[in-house]
């Protein structure tokens, strides 16, 4: 490895010991070796730290950060990213993996460094209760170069549209773009990775995706934070929806493709807040539940985007009618039943 490594890999850590080992491992079992991984331990209260030490003996590339205070994964991904050293930034969750080639792959698309940041689709690992696998669903964009503000922002919907712009272990990140424009993840219970990426978004011009899925996303059923009642799950879905809508109208590209895709993650996110009101954690009774809808109705980008919004299912137009006519008991029946359903 050269003096300055060509990628800083950065894993947030933190309770992991079940499945640790085997992500810092497809780290570093690289093709691609010219690599450090900055490992941050979270205040782990398992064997993570141990297992992380024991394997930076063998191998110096692995660098071990352990913090005094547990501050969450967007806090150690901070942390990581004011230690890196390389060119390019990227992520990997540990509890995931990711295949020997992928590094490889994606830093020779950079076009030897001329790309601000390489995007590339993923393998979700569907998992059970029990924790056995169940099937494996690919997701890629296609290999394109995008060039200009307006070409980043449509590559961000098409994104969007596949459900790839929301996470951050799905890129290489040009460093110097992250530290010259101080590009940090915000302390949110949702969407920090869509935040984080929105707003590199905006200092860049030069965005490459490839046919790629290499990086294992896994999906336990389990008592991870997106299984738990947050009362702020709504607003922050508007506010990733608004965000967007504000990135494309900046720079020029709120076509009907684009009202679409925003305008169907929109109707989704309220389906999911409509079924989240159904749980006791909410403490919300039928009155309130009735009047949070009729509040959300009269929300700008509902009238901004539904009536432009083509192409979904027949559940999504269903929730489109019943929030342009303002039809309570349609919109909170289709969550109590989704809410039933899950």
């Amino acid at each position: 490895m050269s003096q300055k490594p060509l990628l800083s890999v950065i894993m947030p850590v933190y309770n992991s010991e079940k499945y640790l080992e085997t992500a810092v491992n497809s780290v570093l079992n690289q093709t691609f070796s010219d690599l450090e991984l900055i490992c941050v331990d979270d205040c782990s209260e398992d064997s993570s730290l141990e297992i992380l030490n024991r394997i930076s003996e063998s191998d110096s590339r692995l660098k071990v950060i352990r913090l005094e205070k547990n501050g969450g994964a967007g806090n150690a991904r901070n942390t990581g990213m004011r230690e890196a050293a390389a060119e390019y930034i990227t992520f990997v969750d540990a509890d995931d993996f990711i295949d020997p080639e992928l590094y490889e792959r994606a830093y020779a698309s950079t076009e030897n460094g001329e790309a601000d940041e390489v995007v590339w689709g993923l393998t979700e690992e569907h998992f059970d209760r029990s924790d056995k696998h169940i099937s494996s669903v690919k997701i890629a964009p296609e290999n394109k170069k995008y060039e200009g503000k307006k070409a980043i922002a449509e590559a961000a919907v098409l994104l969007e549209r596949d459900t790839l712009f929301g996470y951050q272990w799905n890129s290489l990140y040009k460093a110097s773009v992250i530290k010259n424009n101080n590009v940090r993840f915000c302390d949110a219970i949702f969407y920090e990775d869509y935040f984080f990426n929105l707003d590199f978004a905006k200092h860049i011009s030069t965005l490459v995706t490839i046919d790629c899925t290499g990086y294992h996303y896994y999906k336990r059923i389990n008592g991870s934070i997106t299984n738990r009642f947050s009362k702020d799950y709504f607003s922050l879905s508007y506010k990733r929806i608004e965000t967007m809508v504000e990135f494309c109208t900046e720079n020029g590209c709120m076509s009907e493709e684009t009202y679409s895709v925003l305008g169907g993650r929109l109707l989704r996110y309220t389906l999911s807040a409509l079924s989240r009101n159904n749980n006791p954690l909410s403490g919300m009774n039928g009155k309130e539940k009735k009047q949070w809808f009729r509040q959300i109705c009269d929300m700008p980008l509902y009238s901004d985007l539904l009536p432009k919004t083509e192409g979904i299912n027949i559940v999504f137009k269903a929730l489109k009618w019943a929030i342009l006519k303002k039809n309570c008991p349609t919109a909170l029946a289709m969550g109590r039943i989704v809410y039933t359903l899950r």
